[in-house]
């Protein structure tokens, strides 16, 4: 058996640099086609759904977290609560899965920047746009919190 990693135990997908997503490839239902950025928790791509034809955000677990299997269990967890989700304010999960020993979810891809973005080039907010984005979020929370899910990563740039 080929190690783990590698090209040969992963199907021919090269797992390096930037887990190896080349524009273009495609893990099951989705082909990836630009970087939109990373974190602790895995990279974010824009890929897109072929069966339904439409664009999606497509996070992938990077292998050194993908490697423990309680957190890769959360993460599934996790990533199945949110197709529950029905909220305005609240990101749609459309999937979850593994291929090539890569667990992924996607999710509704949002057009526009993120409140980080926004700030960074505005400046700051009008008081009245503090309130409306304020109460926003505080719906959404408040939706997610009455089924029992956690947000684990609330900051202005999701």
């Amino acid at each position: 058996m080929p190690p783990a990693g590698t090209p040969e135990a992963t199907g021919g997908i090269d797992q390096t640099l930037d887990l190896g997503r080349p524009v273009g490839e495609a893990l099951k239902d989705f082909r990836i086609v630009d970087k939109l950025g990373e974190g602790g928790m895995g990279i974010v791509y824009k890929a897109h759904q072929l069966s339904f034809d439409r664009d999606v955000a497509f996070k992938i677990l990077p292998p050194h977290i993908a490697s423990d299997k309680s957190f890769v269990d959360r993460f599934i967890r996790e990533a199945r609560m949110s197709v529950k989700l029905d909220h305005p304010n609240i990101v749609r999960g459309v999937a979850v899965g593994e291929e090539h020993g890569l667990h992924y979810f996607a999710m509704e891809l949002v057009d526009g920047n993120s409140l980080d973005h926004y700030l960074k080039s505005a400046g700051k907010l009008s008081v009245g746009d503090t309130v409306r984005i304020i109460a926003d979020v505080a719906r959404a929370l408040h939706h997610a919190h009455s089924r029992n899910i956690l947000h684990r990563d609330i900051k202005p740039a999701n």
